[in-house]
């Protein structure tokens, strides 16, 4: 199964992602969705660094529940996860969360 492992450092994010498969595409995108204030969510694109790495940059989280959405353009899966941030954070991204 497709999994990932995301990390916040206040500014860079590094993705690792693990698959039976090789996720080869140039781009991920990124949703991150607060769970109270829509005005908080953002969308970034992950740009491939290696095999099964990808990074992009942010600036840090408000305190609070968030909710991530990883995907290709193509939409063909998802990965999501649910953190608790001040700022920096991992996050262990799933299928079924």
């Amino acid at each position: 199964a497709l999994r990932g492992l995301l990390r916040h450092d206040g500014s860079q994010l590094t993705l690792s992602l693990s698959s039976a498969a090789p996720v080869t595409e140039d781009a991920l995108s990124l949703h991150i969705v607060h769970s109270t204030r829509p005005e908080l969510d953002r969308q970034l694109n992950l740009q491939r660094t290696g095999e099964g790495r990808y990074a992009g940059e942010t600036a840090s989280l408000s305190p609070g529940t968030w909710y991530l959405r990883l995907e290709p353009a193509d939409k063909v899966w998802e990965l999501r996860a649910r953190i608790t941030s001040d700022g920096a954070f991992q996050a262990n991204l799933t299928p079924d969360v």
